[in-house]
């Protein structure tokens, strides 16, 4: 397979900062069995989300509502759970290389492939085919595959010799992303985002990896690119300039001062001329110690704008979502993302990471997909996904699936909501098939046949815009704000619920309805049962949760109070109204429990998200069932679960994954 080198630039949203990274041409190293490692025990296919399916109206042996909270109703069959698909947005594209036929692409939401007969035809793998992670940063190419690099600090070895990935070898790097893979002189290199450089030589029989800088002269060990000139092995950085190592093992080091462009290096792009340097403030190419410059400040460099991405035969991308021949004073933008998205919506306009050239045209990739020209115009060629794999809230019911993410709105059935504020913290579908938002800037109605987006505010008598929770019961919509909890009745908003003495209770990170006008409000200062008339707090101070931080909250149909603590796992309130914890001392494998990500089954058995321990399923007696990235769980970090029949959907930092609900004929009711 002959492949062409390319490169990406990655803004990092979850860090504030910009993860950079470059791939380049690659080997593969020696394969021990890690078939123990990466097994998997559910066969998962790759699903669209367009129509997601509903098996049935309601579990067999399912009581019809759940449990009000205070009685304890008769245990019904036990259920068991299976995850069926795991769903994720392929069009993150960090970083690509290409072969004879097509582009193989390292994305937020797995490894994409691109044929270039059909590029619109794309397929994807992630954790459902046996990926121990989907969330990829980095790719190279090695012989007979492919090297990945992850988010997670770790390289995958990928054979692709019969057209899908089947990953033969894995290693933990660093605990820090992967920005960047590089094979040269028979060595494999990573650049990681905080722990410098390191490097596999393959002599050994597994794939292991040591550090082999910088270690001095460099103030960042923030690597963003890597390339290899002469025997030299280049690294750019974050704010920390050009850093070199010889032949020889010594290093120097390039910055503003002696020349360089800039000290912040988006990426490095090796061609017939020396290796270049993409900076925010110009270009520089290093070619056997020797630096040449092009800057806008002294018009030397004629395209206006901060350069970001830059291709071998010599096509600039600047900020903005600009992209033209580099010489030209005015780039001209990108045509607008399909998704219909824009800075009206809180949503900034897509950057491009990397471009590169093959098959006769040109390719380049942001985080809202890639674009490609076999002239001057460009198209997007975009995929069927959530819209963002870093996802915050999930509401199913009848079927109709509306997805909430971290800064790019929310998605119904497939299809982007012209939100006016684009964090979305909560969501709920009523019975009337509306759709309830809780954004940072107001809560959003959605209608069920498409018509425009409504958001309520302040103007409307909402306390304060920063909504946390949203959740709908027989006597209205229960909306949880930074100032407390307020009853909407479809026009305004009601005075907020107090705590003792009308005491309000605010910062609210979940809710949850019992009978008549209670509500379980889940806030920074304890666990709150709330009504009209007042409020009866639960907190670590008097010593019925374990944490006073409160992030979920859900009633199981046995009469079951259940809180999920911010770092301390959970609270449970028995009929009889006493407490018990279970903690990670209780076998939790995470005490860090999600906002809003807590669901009761109908057998009595608790679904709660954690922040990086997967899903967990906790039984009234505390047995625990855990699912995980290595299950086929889209993510570890899981932040929404939603229960529709025999359909359960669950939402994560990096993608969504649906789970089935089954009748456990042999065991007892």
């Amino acid at each position: 397979m002959r492949i062409d080198k390319r490169a990406w630039v990655q803004r990092a949203s979850w860090g504030g900062a910009v993860v950079l990274g470059m791939a380049a041409t690659v080997g593969l190293l020696s394969s021990p069995n890690i078939e123990e490692l990466m097994a998997v025990r559910h066969e998962l296919p790759v699903a669209s989300i367009g129509a997601p399916d509903r098996l049935g109206e309601r579990p067999a042996g399912s009581p019809e509502e759940p449990g009000p909270g205070g009685v304890a109703p008769a245990r019904t069959t036990l259920l068991g759970l299976s995850i069926v698909a795991t769903v994720t947005d392929p069009d993150d594209a960090r970083a690509a290389v290409a072969d004879d036929e097509g582009l193989w692409v390292a994305t937020g939401g797995g490894l994409l492939r691109v044929p270039f007969a059909a590029p619109d035809e794309a397929r994807w793998w992630t954790t459902a085919d046996r990926l121990p992670d989907h969330r990829l940063t980095a790719i190279e190419v090695v012989p007979g595959g492919l090297a990945l690099g992850t988010e997670g600090g770790a390289v995958l070895m990928v054979d692709v010799t019969d057209g899908a990935p089947a990953v033969v070898e894995y290693a933990h790097v660093a605990d820090a992303r992967i920005s960047d893979l590089l094979l040269a002189d028979d060595a494999l290199y990573a650049a990681t985002w905080g722990e410098g450089i390191w490097m596999s030589d393959g002599t050994a029989d597994a794939l292991s990896f040591r550090e082999v800088g910088p270690r001095t002269g460099m103030r960042s060990r923030q690597v963003t690119s890597l390339a290899w000139s002469d025997g030299e092995l280049l690294a750019g950085t974050a704010g920390a300039g050009l850093w070199v190592r010889g032949a020889d093992g010594r290093s120097k080091r390039f910055v503003v001062k002696g020349g360089l462009a800039g000290d912040f290096i988006f990426d490095l792009v090796t061609g017939d001329r020396g290796i270049d340097i993409v900076t925010p403030t110009g270009l520089s190419r290093y070619t056997r110690g020797v630096l040449r410059t092009w800057s806008s400040a002294d018009g030397s460099l004629r395209s206006r704008g901060m350069p970001r991405a830059l291709a071998t035969d010599g096509t600039l991308a600047i900020a903005g979502s600009r992209i033209g021949p580099r010489g030209d004073a005015e780039l001209p933008p990108l045509p607008a993302p399909p998704d219909g998205l824009g800075p009206w919506n809180g949503v900034p306009a897509p950057e491009v990471r990397w471009i590169l050239v093959a098959d006769g045209r040109r390719w380049a990739g942001t985080d809202r997909g890639i674009v490609v020209s076999d002239g001057d115009a460009w198209r997007w060629v975009v995929h069927e996904g959530p819209g963002s794999n870093d996802v915050t809230t999930v509401a199913v019911r009848d079927g109709s699936l509306l997805v909430g993410t971290f800064d790019r709105g929310a998605w119904r059935d497939g299809a982007a909501l012209p939100l006016g504020n684009a964090e979305v913290n909560d969501s709920w579908i009523d019975s009337d098939g509306v759709g309830w938002i809780a954004t940072s800037g107001g809560l959003a109605r959605v209608d069920p046949d498409g018509g425009p987006v409504r958001t309520f505010g302040r103007l409307h008598g909402l306390d304060n815009d920063h909504v946390g929770a949203v959740r709908g019961s027989s006597e209205g919509l229960w909306v949880g704000t930074t100032a407390g909890v307020q009853r909407f009745d479809g026009g305004g908003f009601g005075e907020a619920l107090g705590g003792p003495d009308q005491q309000r209770v605010g910062h609210v990170y979940a809710l949850a309805v019992g009978t008549g006008e209670q509500v379980l409000a889940g806030t920074l200062e304890g666990l709150w049962q709330v009504r009209p008339s007042g409020a009866t707090g639960y907190r670590y101070e008097t010593g019925e949760v374990p944490d006073s931080w409160i992030n979920g909250v859900t009633l199981s149909v046995d009469g079951r109070l259940w809180a999920g603590t911010y770092d301390h796992g959970l609270g449970v309130r028995e009929p009889d109204g006493t407490w018990r914890w279970l903690t990670e001392g209780d076998g939790v494998s995470c005490g860090w429990v999600n906002p809003g990500a807590m669901a009761a089954l109908p057998d009595g058995t608790v679904l709660v998200g954690t922040m990086g321990g997967g899903l967990l399923r906790v039984g009234p007696a505390g047995e625990i069932e855990r699912w995980t990235m290595a299950d086929g769980l889209a993510g570890d970090d899981v932040t929404g679960v939603s229960v529709d029949g025999h359909v359960v959907w669950i939402g994560t930092r990096s993608g969504l994954t649906r789970l089935r609900v089954e009748v456990d004929d042999g065991a007892a009711s």
